[in-house]
């Protein structure tokens, strides 16, 4: 179960997936993370108004963000959907954290 948890997983913030958007690249995070990278790279102006270009962490291919910032990326419905469905399991063999909901314990998690 492991595993299958990892593709699960946000490649940015390494939690699960919370409100998973997909860039037209294919890669999909969490939307508080791309929101969070959109802000940290300078190209976030309020007055600015057309799109606004991000990064794809994983590919480094650039995609046009629409002023409306990333809710207008879509939602991966798929994703969410196995997400809730994993997420109403339980998993008796697996210690979990109790700060991070439903996560694994981990040696940082400790620190």
């Amino acid at each position: 179960m492991h595993n299958f948890e990892e593709e699960l997983t946000c490649p940015i913030c390494y939690s699960i997936f919370e409100d998973p958007r997909v860039l037209p690249c294919s890669h999909t995070f969490c939307r508080n993370c791309l929101e969070n990278i959109l802000q940290a790279s300078g190209n976030f102006y309020i007055w600015r108004p057309l799109r606004i270009p991000l990064k794809c962490p994983n590919c480094r291919s650039i995609t046009e963000i629409a002023p409306t910032g990333i809710e207008s990326l879509p939602v991966n419905f798929a994703l969410r959907a196995i997400i809730e469905k994993y997420q109403q399991e339980d998993h008796p063999d697996i210690v979990t954290c109790p700060e991070h909901y439903r996560q694994p314990l981990n040696v940082y998690c400790l620190l």
